[in-house]
């Protein structure tokens, strides 16, 4: 029988290389579509009401520094209207966000950061989908 710790271990691994694979294709996805996209590195800190850069992670094992993961994972220019148009798009295999993140969006789009924030999932069939964040969901 396989330990449980390793299990876990393995099943994270796996989820975060999907994870990380999904966001490639999502950016793709939109670099194909018209739009200038940059990877995303702000947070919103809601205790202090105001944005913050998003810390950088250590990992003890790789010995190695990874610049900070913000919310929503990409920032998007639209080539077709010289860049006025700015959008958020964070990308989610399992289409849903939670509180924490919904608060965030709506922060973003209550001081104006964003023009709006979509939401990019994998469909049942793996394929690409989207919807925007409205703030009354």
């Amino acid at each position: 029988m396989k330990n449980t710790k390793t299990t876990n271990q393995e099943r994270g691994k796996k989820a975060r290389k999907s994870g990380g694979h999904f966001e490639r294709r999502v950016r793709g996805f939109l670099e194909d579509n018209g739009w200038i996209v940059t990877k995303w590195q702000n947070q919103v800190d809601l205790d202090a009401d105001k944005m913050v850069a998003a810390p950088h992670k250590f990992n003890f094992f790789t010995k190695s520094i990874t610049p900070g993961q913000g919310f929503p994972d990409f920032v998007c220019f639209d080539k077709a209207k010289g860049g006025r148009n700015v959008i958020g798009v964070e990308s989610k295999s399992a289409k849903y966000l939670d509180k924490d993140e919904k608060a965030k969006c709506k922060w973003y789009l209550e001081h104006n950061i964003f023009d709006k924030i979509i939401i990019m999932y994998k469909d049942r069939q793996g394929h690409i989908a989207e919807y925007e964040f409205k703030e009354d969901v």
